[in-house]
């Protein structure tokens, strides 16, 4: 019997597979009838998706929360968290994101709409 012809070996699609850089988390509002306000906390529901349960995402994670008028605040969280809170002081749509810090393989990102004043 022959052995089968192998492909050579492609570095960067073993490296970086499909689910590389992939959103695997959602992130969704606790209650999603509430109104959110400027100033007030605000606790988004961490959800793994199914297909990334089994694959592990790796601490820490970075949080990073991008206001209307481009500022950034970021922090660090040690394990992945069932759920993020955050307090915007403006109005405005906000971006919020869950990232893996050192792999940077998975993340997941949402936006908020915050009731109240834009920063001037």
């Amino acid at each position: 019997m022959a052995s089968p012809i192998l492909a050579p070996s492609n570095p960067a699609a073993e490296l970086f597979q499909d689910s590389f850089q992939a959103e695997a988390l959602d992130l969704v509002p606790q209650n999603a009838l509430e109104r959110i306000r400027a100033f007030e906390p605000v606790t988004l529901a961490v959800q793994v998706r199914t297909a990334y349960i089994n694959e592990g995402l790796v601490p820490p994670f970075d949080l990073i929360v991008v206001a209307p008028d481009g500022r950034h605040t970021r922090r660090e969280i040690v394990d992945l968290p069932l759920a993020v809170i955050f307090t915007p002081d403006q109005g405005g749509e906000h971006t919020v994101t869950l990232r893996e810090q050192v792999h940077n393989r998975w993340f997941g990102t949402t936006s908020v709409d915050v009731l109240g004043d834009p920063a001037p």
